[in-house]
């Protein structure tokens, strides 16, 4: 009978040191001397590139539920501070909102910004990965541990602290620099991804790929000028290193007219979107998302020369592509019922502008975006007055 309790105590007492063990490795409790026994876990790879070195691909993923979470915090966030007694300059009172408002248009595109979180998420680990060979191995285990879930403090703080301890690296800390940068700029930290992302560049001035998102980042704020000098500095440096056929090459011609409309433009920001949707064309042909983009894009720099009938044109393709790409119930085609909207009512054809306006109003409401809904109701209602109230029951009711 002795025997037998202390066989029991002896099993109870492996069960417990495992799970433990358990909890050490999931960073849940610390025992000193267990950590550095914690190997970082092996990547599960997806596919494999031996072009590019082997480079290994990640699952990691969060829910819809999760980034409408983290993002109706954010939103939270961003309505208390407005609200709280002013403090700092105006401009900071500006960045506020502009925070406020992207929360809002992020929210309002949920599929995508999973999409975008997925993917940076998937990034990280692959960068984070890279500093094995620097950095404590537990460290990395415990930054990839919750990692997967969504959590990039961890990765957070040993990008930081590669960026402080191994600077004679240029390249390594150049692309750290650019991960915080990207980290912050996705949780709508503007000043810490300023920060990081000029680090960036001025660690690594050979990255084309730096400059543009600092040029998209600088569009954001509407720092215009700043935008066009950093896209043009990418575009530099890709045509200097690659040639016209480089895939990104487009985009920042986009990006260029979009800048330059933003500034008032018109003929350069044609040009450039011009070139950037023949490029688009002749690469993916007329199917592609991102053809549907150039499109939209041709269609407001033209709306802005006056050219009504042919931004009519542009943004009608837009909409078919984006239709047979995506279905009726997606942002882009709000983006693209909202956009004929405004244009038929600079045109002065208010019955068809209200046509389109109650056309998106009817689909926001469907998918349930719920930060549109006003931006739209609000056209509709600045559209009757302008009809004098004639079709005051025209719009659709919940």
């Amino acid at each position: 009978m002795e025997y037998l309790v202390y066989f029991v105590l002896f099993i109870f007492l492996i069960i417990f040191l495992a799970v433990i063990r358990g909890l050490v490795k999931k960073g849940k409790i610390k025992i000193p001397g267990f950590e550095a026994e914690i190997e970082a876990p092996e990547p599960v790879p997806q596919t494999t590139d031996s072009s590019q070195g082997n480079t290994v691909h990640y699952h990691l993923h969060v829910t819809q539920d999760q980034r409408k979470a983290e993002l109706e915090d954010l939103v939270d966030q961003f309505k208390k501070k407005l609200t709280e007694p002013q403090q700092g300059t105006m401009e900071d009172r500006e960045i506020l909102l502009k925070q406020l408002n992207a929360s809002e248009q992020k929210l309002s595109n949920l599929e995508k910004e999973v999409e975008e979180k997925n993917k940076l998420l998937n990034k990280t680990a692959e960068e984070l990965q890279k500093l094995k060979t620097n950095l404590p191995t537990y460290k990395i285990a415990q930054a990839m541990e919750i990692l997967e879930y969504g959590d990039t403090s961890e990765a957070e703080n040993l990008f930081k602290e590669f960026l402080e301890t191994q600077e004679e690296a240029i390249e390594q800390s150049a692309e750290a620099a650019y991960s915080l940068g990207q980290l912050a700029e996705n949780r709508l930290d503007y000043k810490s991804a300023q920060k990081y992302l000029r680090r960036a560049m001025q660690l690594n001035p050979n990255k084309g790929h730096y400059f543009n998102n600092y040029g998209l980042f600088s569009y954001n704020l509407g720092k215009y000028d700043d935008a066009i000098e950093y896209y043009s500095r990418a575009l530099d440096i890709y045509l200097d290193q690659f040639d016209e056929e480089h895939y990104e090459i487009p985009t920042i011609w986009s990006n260029l007219g979009e800048a330059l409309r933003a500034k008032g433009d018109y003929k350069k920001a044609f040009n450039f979107s011009k070139k950037a949707l023949e490029k688009d064309l002749e690469n993916h042909g007329e199917n592609h998302p991102d053809v549907a983009v150039r499109w939209n894009n041709l269609g407001v720099v033209l709306n802005d020369m006056g050219e009504i009938d042919q931004a009519i044109d542009y943004h009608k393709k837009a909409l078919d592509s984006n239709l047979r790409n995506w279905g009726e119930n997606h942002p882009r085609v709000v983006l693209d019922l909202n956009n004929l909207g405004d244009i038929f009512r600079t045109q002065g054809n208010y019955k068809k502008s209200l046509e389109y306006f109650n056309k998106a109003l009817a689909v926001v409401k469907k998918v349930g975006l719920k930060h549109q809904v006003d931006c739209v109701e609000n056209n509709i209602r600045e559209l009757q007055k302008l009809m004098g109230g004639e079709s005051s029951g025209s719009q659709e009711k919940e």
